[in-house]
């Protein structure tokens, strides 16, 4: 639909700027942290704690790891 022409020159780059190597060096262009700024002035909220990135260090897979609590789990499983 975008009817984008095949450029080798253009792929390259696509894939550097999709490596881990190239978002952990510029993590803050891929975190939401000027979205999160200007919602907080917008509510007047003065956040004291420093927001996560979405890039981790070392890689890893999203949701790896993460256990949800009991009473959540119940929750969703009460909502099927």
């Amino acid at each position: 639909f975008m009817e984008l022409k095949r450029d080798k020159d253009i792929a390259k780059v696509v894939a550097e700027q999709c490596s881990h190597s190239f978002m952990s060096e510029n993590h803050s262009k891929f975190d939401d942290h000027k979205i999160i700024e200007a919602l907080d002035r917008f509510t007047g909220i003065n956040r004291t704690s420093t927001l996560v990135g979405k890039v981790r260090k070392g890689g890893g897979k999203s949701g790896e790891g993460a256990v949800l609590p009991l009473p959540v789990k119940l929750w969703i499983d009460w909502r099927r």
